[in-house]
């Protein structure tokens, strides 16, 4: 290979280990794209779709519901925040179902207060999803470049996610992200309160320039048609 890309650190350390050159070596985070998840995205249409109290408040986990994503963590935190806000509503949503989680739900009583929604077409429902969601969390044991991570956020809304190394260096400040250690319940459970409370919140202009700046999908074409016409004029061998 002349030049080799992948879309995090994390995918090109693996790569590397797996023989990949280094010196030919990028990253190039495949990004977003910001005319469809930004601040702008009317508030209130999910809301309306599942007949939700305009007051309510969302939980949002966009991730799969595989064990590999700490679902079942989210769970745990519903029983308390419900018991402190009654008026908060946990939204799931997965292509591949889980019937242990469901089965959860159930006997435990919890079932007023999710919503599994299965497949979401990613363009046309997931940036109102996010717009209306006052938290959405994603703490999987390991991630590479988590595209629903960086919608939510230039949708506006409060991110909680694992401490991995995805995050590197640019978000590390905790000004547009709210930043966990992995299987910290009690951090996690607090953190929800702090935000419910309105002790705590990102501000939602903050997120999107942030995302706008790094990883707007435009700006991986344009690295991406850089490598391609160094291979063609020979400056990659």
């Amino acid at each position: 290979s002349r030049a080799v890309v992948q879309d995090s650190q994390v995918a090109q350390r693996a790569g590397i280990r797996l023989g990949a050159r280094k010196d030919i070596n990028e990253v190039i985070e495949l990004g977003i794209d910001t005319t469809i998840f930004n601040p702008g995205v009317p508030k209130g249409e999910f809301k309306k779709k599942y007949n939700l109290p305009e007051a309510s408040k969302i939980i949002f986990s966009p991730r799969t519901l595989r064990p590999l994503c700490n679902i079942s963590e989210i769970i745990d935190t519903i029983n308390l925040t419900v018991k402190k806000y009654p008026d908060v509503y946990y939204v799931f949503c997965s292509s591949t179902k889980n019937k242990q989680y469901e089965n959860r739900i159930s006997e435990e009583h919890l079932g007023d207060h999710v919503i599994f929604l299965g497949y979401v077409d990613n363009e046309k429902e997931m940036p109102y999803i996010y717009r209306d969601s006052e938290i959405v969390i994603s703490i999987p044991n390991s991630d590479s470049s988590p595209r629903s991570v960086y919608e939510a956020m230039a949708c506006g809304s409060n991110v909680i996610v694992s401490d991995l190394p995805w995050i590197g260096d640019k978000f590390k400040d905790g000004k547009e992200l709210f930043i966990i250690s992995l299987h910290d319940k009690i951090q996690l459970q607090s953190t929800i309160e702090s935000i419910l409370s309105g002790k705590k919140r990102i501000d939602e202009n903050t997120e999107y320039r942030r995302i706008r700046q790094i990883l707007d999908y435009r700006i991986a074409r344009k690295q991406l048609k850089r490598i391609y016409f160094d291979v063609i004029k020979g400056k990659r061998k």
